[in-house]
């Protein structure tokens, strides 16, 4: 997945579902929580059944706005409840 994801500042809603995308989970979430001042738009975020990988990553709190995240059957991903403290805003 791209990091260029990080030139859609202005994007609410990204679904991505089943689209055979492969990569580091943190690349997605590094690229749309560096536009200035976060993504600061971006309400829904659904990856499911690609092929992403990895933690995780702390930036997800970033993420101010973020609703809903889908990174279900995702076998290759890690997180804990741990993982999930940045997230407090999701319904």
């Amino acid at each position: 997945m791209p990091r260029t994801l990080g030139g859609l500042c202005s994007l609410t809603d990204l679904r991505l579902n089943s689209n055979n995308f492969n990569g580091e989970l943190a690349d997605v979430v590094d690229g749309l929580s560096s536009c200035s001042g976060g993504a600061a738009f971006l309400q829904v975020l659904h990856l499911s059944r690609n092929s992403v990988t990895g933690q995780l990553p702390e930036t997800i709190g970033k993420l101010d706005l973020l609703q809903s995240l889908d990174i279900s059957d995702q076998p290759l991903i890690r997180a804990d409840a741990e993982d999930f403290r940045w997230l407090v805003q999701l319904n």
